[in-house]
C-alpha cells in the first residue's frame, strides 16, 4: 500500500516537473509573441495607413483589368471572372502587405554584432525571431484582411465565398507566412558572408511577384513560367492561398497544403544549416 501511494506521489512530481519544463520553454516563446504583438498595436496607425497603399494598388489594377476583359470580351480569364480576379488580387495584397522585414533586421544583428548578445540568451534565436515575426504578420493579416475585404466588395463586388474557403485561407496565409520567414532569415543570415544581402532579396521579391502570382494568376503565364513555379516554394506563399479564397476548390486543399508542409521542411532545415555555419564562424574568427 505504502509503495503504491510513493510511487503514486513520484508519478505526480514528475508529471509536474515535465509540465513545469514544457511551461518554461514554451512559455517564453508566447512571452515574447505576446511584447511583439502590443508593440506594433503602439504603432497601428502605420499599419492602418498601409491599406491606402493597398486600396491604391487595387483601384488602379481593377481599371487594368476592367479594360482586359471588356477589351477580350472574355467573361473568365485564367479560370477567374473579373469579380474573382479583384478579390484574388486583394487577397495576395493582404498577405504581401502582412510580411514583416525579418531579413533586414537579422542581417543588421549580423553586421553589428547583436547576434552573438542574441545567442547568449536562454531562446533559441531563429525562434525568437519566428515568434516576432508571426505575431507581428498575424496583426497585419487580420487588419489586411478585413479592410482589403471592404476595398474589393466596394470595388468589383461581392463574390460567392463559402465559409470553408475563409476558414482554410487564414491558415494558408500563415503557413505561407511561415515559408516566407524561412526564406527571409536565409536571406539575412547571408550576412555572415556577404557585405549586402539586399540584392538577394531584390532577386526573391521580383521571383515573387511573377512566379508566386503577386499581381498575374499564374494560369496566366506562359507554360514554361508555369512549370518552373510549380516546383519553387513562391507560389506556396501568395498564389495558392489567393486562389484558394477567390475560386474555391477543394480537390486543391490537400496539394496546397502538402507542398506547404514541404516546403516548410525543407527551408526550415536549410535555415538550421545556414545558421550553424554563421555561428561556428563567430566561434572561430571570436565575434
Amino acid at each position: 500500500m505504502t509503495e503504491r501511494m510513493a510511487g503514486h506521489t513520484t508519478g505526480n512530481t514528475t508529471g509536474r516537473m515535465i509540465n513545469k519544463s514544457l511551461h518554461l520553454r514554451f512559455g517564453k516563446y508566447t512571452a515574447i509573441g505576446r511584447i511583439s504583438f502590443l508593440t506594433n498595436m503602439a504603432y497601428i496607425a502605420e499599419l492602418l495607413w498601409r491599406t491606402v497603399f493597398m486600396a491604391l494598388i487595387i483601384f488602379i489594377f481593377s481599371q487594368l483589368w476592367a479594360v482586359i476583359y471588356s477589351g477580350t470580351g472574355a467573361l473568365v480569364l485564367g479560370g477567374l471572372t473579373y469579380q474573382q480576379m479583384i478579390w484574388y488580387l486583394v487577397m495576395t495584397e493582404t498577405i504581401a502587405l502582412a510580411r514583416p522585414r525579418i531579413d533586414a533586421l537579422i542581417d543588421q544583428e549580423v553586421k553589428n554584432g547583436d547576434v552573438a548578445y542574441r545567442l547568449s540568451k536562454p531562446y533559441s534565436y531563429l525562434l525568437y525571431h519566428y515568434v516576432s515575426y508571426m505575431a507581428e504578420a498575424v496583426m497585419r493579416l487580420v487588419i489586411n484582411f478585413a479592410i482589403g475585404s471592404i476595398i474589393a466588395y466596394l470595388t468589383a463586388g461581392g463574390i460567392q465565398v463559402s465559409l470553408s474557403a475563409i476558414l482554410l485561407f487564414l491558415p494558408a496565409a500563415l503557413v505561407g507566412l511561415s515559408i516566407e520567414f524561412l526564406v527571409r532569415a536565409c536571406i539575412g543570415l547571408g550576412a555572415f558572408w556577404v557585405e549586402d544581402t539586399e540584392s538577394f532579396l531584390n532577386l526573391y521579391e521580383k521571383a515573387l511577384f511573377i512566379l508566386g502570382g503577386m499581381l498575374i494568376p499564374l494560369e496566366l503565364l506562359p507554360e514554361t513560367f508555369r512549370r518552373i513555379s510549380a516546383v519553387l516554394p513562391m507560389n506556396f506563399v501568395l498564389y495558392r492561398p489567393a486562389r484558394l479564397f477567390a475560386a474555391f476548390d477543394v480537390q486543391a486543399v490537400w496539394s496546397m497544403f502538402g507542398g506547404q508542409a514541404v516546403w516548410l521542411l525543407l527551408l526550415a532545415a536549410l535555415c538550421a544549416v545556414v545558421y550553424r555555419a554563421g555561428v561556428k564562424r563567430i566561434n572561430v574568427n571570436g565575434g
